[in-house]
């Protein structure tokens, strides 16, 4: 469900014209293409190093690009003001970029949302 509404935004704030079929199998870890919930280190395994990668508190991730953690870590609550969110980038094969966040549980870095995107989009 979170994947249709990351497309969604995507859709909406960049106007692509790609839809999910334009997503190549081999960028998805698993056959359903879900990662929510998915370990850090399965994604650097599958992807190698991120283009980048950095940690903010919560309240640093504002806007509509951030909703998935809005949803997780609503704003308004003041206790999940300073809740660290890790971001990691990479750029995939076949022309497509990867953006996952992530927030520290059970004593993992897990992804909380993520979205697929070409080159060039505008957000």
């Amino acid at each position: 469900m979170k994947l249709i509404y990351a497309v969604i935004i995507f859709l909406i704030v960049g106007g692509a014209k790609n839809n999910m079929s334009d997503i190549p199998e081999h960028a998805y870890l698993n056959a359903s293409g879900v990662y929510n919930g998915v370990e850090e280190k399965v994604l650097l395994n599958n992807y190698g190093q991120p283009a980048y990668e950095f940690i903010k508190s919560r309240y640093k991730f504002v806007g509509e690009y951030y909703i998935e953690i809005e949803n997780t870590y609503r704003s308004t609550n003041p206790e999940f003001r300073n809740i660290p969110i890790k971001e990691m980038f990479w750029h995939l094969p076949g022309d497509l970029n990867l953006t996952c966040f992530f927030h520290y549980k059970d004593g993992q870095w897990r992804v909380i949302s993520y979205f697929f995107w070409p080159p060039g989009a505008k957000f």
